[in-house]
């Protein structure tokens, strides 16, 4: 398909901790997601070195309670999943877009994950489930999976976010550019240096 320019607008979703209770299901959720985008930038660069383009993908991680069943009839039947959470994940996977990210969460689940991850904050979005606005981190890693240089670079982001919030758009492009790892892509901190520098432009030109 895609070696002939075909297009898939389709997607995966996935549940944990159903129809079969997990009790560790966050830490799975976890393990599974990174193990995917792993994967994915795996093939995403098999493919752009054969076809000099690689595979766009996002993905959202949204937890909470879910209505679960079979659907359909006859051949059609099929187990779902029914939640807002579970239509938001698919609007966090969607935004990733936006920002150069690969895993998007949301603050409620962000939390509920605690210290199976390790995380790094990217923005605020609306229309989350009952009307609200939430914060949305990036999934980087398990828990305890960095190292102390990207742990440091991680926290050097986390300030430059918290900088370029509070309008000091000079100390958060110092904080970015700490993050940085030389003769690395990062795309979101690309995105948040190209935003503070053109915040930056504008305040010495007025």
């Amino acid at each position: 398909v895609y070696k002939r320019q075909g297009f898939s607008p389709g997607g995966v979703r996935c549940g944990f901790g159903l129809p079969l209770p997990d009790a560790a299901h966050s830490a799975t959720a976890v393990r599974s997601v990174l193990a995917l985008k792993e994967h994915l930038d795996t093939v995403s660069g098999e493919l752009r070195g054969r076809y000099g383009e690689g595979v766009a993908w996002g993905c959202g991680l949204s937890g909470g309670d879910m209505a679960t069943g079979l659907c359909g009839k006859g051949r059609f039947e099929q187990f779902g999943i029914l939640s807002a959470e579970a239509d938001f994940a698919w609007r966090l996977a969607g935004a990733n877009e936006n920002y150069g990210s690969s895993i998007l969460v949301p603050a409620p689940t962000f939390q509920k994950i605690g210290d199976e991850g390790e995380f790094r904050p990217i923005d605020f979005l609306d229309e989350a489930p009952g009307g609200r606005r939430f914060e949305v981190y990036e999934l980087i890693a398990e828990g305890g999976g960095l190292g102390e240089m990207a742990s440091l670079r991680r926290d050097a982001f986390w300030r430059g976010v918290v900088q370029m919030r509070a309008g000091d758009y000079a100390a958060a492009l110092a904080e970015f550019e700490e993050a940085r790892v030389p003769g690395a892509t990062d795309r979101p901190l690309e995105h948040f240096l190209a935003s503070v520098s053109e915040r930056l432009a504008g305040v010495r030109s007025t």
